[in-house]
C-alpha cells in the first residue's frame, strides 16, 4: 500500500501544478486579460462572484474580439480557451467586478489588466 501512496503524490503534485486558481477584482470600466500571447490551450471555469455583469470576450492572435456573452452575478461559465488565444473579462459597471477563475491546460498564461476599449 505504502508504494502506491509514494506513487500517487508526485503525480498528484503534477496534476495541482498544471491548474491556476485566482479570485480576481476588476476596476470600473477596466478588463481582466488573460492568456495573451504564446501559450498552449486551456479550459478555464468562471464564476462571476461579484455584483456586476462582465462582459466575456474572446481574441484569436490579432483579430477583432468576439463576444462570448455576459456572466452576470453568480453565473458560472466554462471557456475551453485554444492556443495563442485571449480571453478578456470586461466590466462596465461603475462597481468594482470581481471573478473567480479554474484554469486548466497550459496555465503559464500572462494576466494583466487594461482599459475597456
Amino acid at each position: 500500500m505504502k508504494k502506491y501512496v509514494v506513487l500517487f503524490l508526485p503525480i498528484l503534485f503534477f496534476i495541482q501544478s498544471c491548474a491556476l486558481n485566482s479570485t480576481t477584482y476588476i476596476d470600473a470600466n477596466k478588463s481582466f486579460v488573460l492568456g495573451k500571447g504564446k501559450h498552449g490551450s486551456y479550459s478555464a471555469k468562471v464564476e462571476n462572484a461579484g455584483k456586476t455583469n462582465v462582459q466575456v470576450f474572446q481574441i484569436i492572435e490579432d483579430l477583432a474580439p468576439v463576444s462570448l456573452g455576459v456572466l452576470s452575478s453568480g453565473e458560472k461559465a466554462m471557456y475551453p480557451v485554444k492556443r495563442n488565444t485571449t480571453i478578456r473579462f470586461e466590466n462596465e459597471g461603475n462597481e468594482t467586478a470581481k471573478i473567480k477563475i479554474k484554469a486548466k491546460g497550459d496555465t503559464n498564461l500572462s494576466m494583466g489588466y487594461v482599459e475597456n476599449e
